[in-house]
C-alpha cells in the first residue's frame, strides 16, 4: 500500500503539473462542472476549511465565502497563496484547529488519496459547527471517467496512479462508517472524456455513470 508520505511527495513533485491541467481544456470543463455544482451545495456564507485543497483552484473560486486551504504539499499551498487564498499546512487526520471552528467543510478528489479515509473523516467532526456540512466530491469508478483516470493511472499518470477509486455505494459507507449522514447529493459530467457534448449537467441524486458525485452529509450524534 503506498504511504502518505509518498502520497505528499508525489503532490510535492507534481505541483506544476497539477496546476497547469486544469489549464488544458479537458481540465477547465471538468473544473466548470464541478465548481457549477460546488457552489449549489456549499452554504452561501461562513467560514470553510478545505482540505486537500492543493493549489486552491477550488477554494479561491467560492465567491462570497471565506476558505482556508489545508494541505501537506508546501508547493501545492505556495501556489494557493499566490491566488490570494488563506492557507495552512496540515493532514486531514491531524487538523491543526480548534473544535467548532468550521461553518462547512469540503473534500473535492480527496478521499482518493486518504490512506485511513475513515479515520480522517472521524477526526474532522470535531472541526463543524452545529448542523454544518461535509461536503465531499469522489470520482465514480464505474464511470466513462472513471475508467478514463484508471487507465491514466496504469499508464503512469504521477498523482492518479496513487489514487484508489470509489463507487458511490462505498463512499456512502465510509461516510457511514465515519459517523456522518448523507442528507444530499448531486452528479455531474455527464459526457465521457474527449466527447464533450455541450455544457456539463448537474443533476440531483447519485448517477453511477456520471464522471463525479458530490455528497452533503452531516455528522450523527
Amino acid at each position: 500500500m503506498v504511504s502518505l508520505k509518498e502520497v505528499i511527495e508525489a503532490f510535492e513533485r507534481n505541483a506544476d503539473y497539477y496546476e497547469e491541467w486544469y489549464r488544458k481544456p479537458l481540465g477547465r470543463y471538468v473544473l466548470r462542472a464541478e465548481l457549477n455544482a460546488l457552489n449549489s451545495l456549499v452554504p452561501k456564507r461562513g467560514l470553510g476549511l478545505d482540505v486537500g485543497g492543493g493549489t486552491g483552484e477550488f477554494s479561491s473560486k467560492l465567491k462570497g465565502r471565506e476558505v482556508i486551504c489545508l494541505d501537506p504539499a508546501l508547493r501545492m499551498l505556495k501556489k494557493a497563496r499566490e491566488k490570494g487564498v488563506d492557507c495552512v499546512a496540515g493532514v486531514a487526520g491531524l487538523p491543526p484547529f480548534r473544535d467548532s471552528s468550521f461553518d462547512f467543510l469540503l473534500l473535492v478528489t480527496v478521499l482518493e488519496f486518504l490512506r485511513e479515509p475513515v479515520n480522517d473523516l472521524k477526526s474532522l467532526k470535531r472541526l463543524l459547527r452545529d448542523s454544518s456540512p461535509l461536503i465531499l466530491m469522489t470520482i465514480n469508478k464505474g464511470s466513462e471517467w472513471g475508467r478514463f483516470y484508471m487507465k491514466l493511472a496504469r499508464e503512469g499518470e504521477p498523482i492518479l496512479r496513487l489514487a484508489k477509486l470509489y463507487s458511490p455505494i462505498e463512499v456512502a459507507e465510509v461516510l457511514r462508517d465515519a459517523g456522518y449522514e448523507v442528507k444530499d447529493s448531486l452528479s455531474t459530467l455527464d459526457s465521457p472524456p474527449f466527447n464533450l457534448a455541450g455544457p456539463p449537467r448537474v443533476v440531483k441524486g447519485v448517477r453511477e455513470d456520471y464522471g463525479v458525485t458530490f455528497f452533503y452529509a452531516l455528522p450523527r450524534g
